[in-house]
């Protein structure tokens, strides 16, 4: 169970670099929201047990690199991006 929560955990990652990676400098297109919920669940899980800390950490990571992510608008979908007046990559919100 552990490798496989550290396994999904670090394709969150990679998928999230790649997508980055790809739109660069396009900010808009996907919601990087959408990894949310499975980080919630694997958040839960890894709580059950100590040997799960690293696991556990990643995911506080993986949350706080999805909301600055959001935050400084370097991925959005296209009808938030839009909300927010078209702002470029890296832009605060406003």
């Amino acid at each position: 169970m552990k490798k496989f929560l550290l396994i999904s955990t670090l394709m969150i990652f990679a998928a999230i670099a790649a997508e980055l990676f790809y739109r660069y400098p396009c900010n808009y297109g996907y919601n990087f929201l959408y990894h949310v919920c499975v980080l919630i669940y694997i958040f839960l899980i890894s709580l059950t047990s100590r040997e799960y800390m690293v696991i556990t950490i990643m995911s506080l990571i993986a949350f706080v690199l999805i909301w600055l992510i959001t935050y400084y608008n370097i991925g959005l979908d296209y009808e938030t991006w839009y909300e927010r007046g078209m702002p470029e990559w890296g832009e605060v919100r406003r």
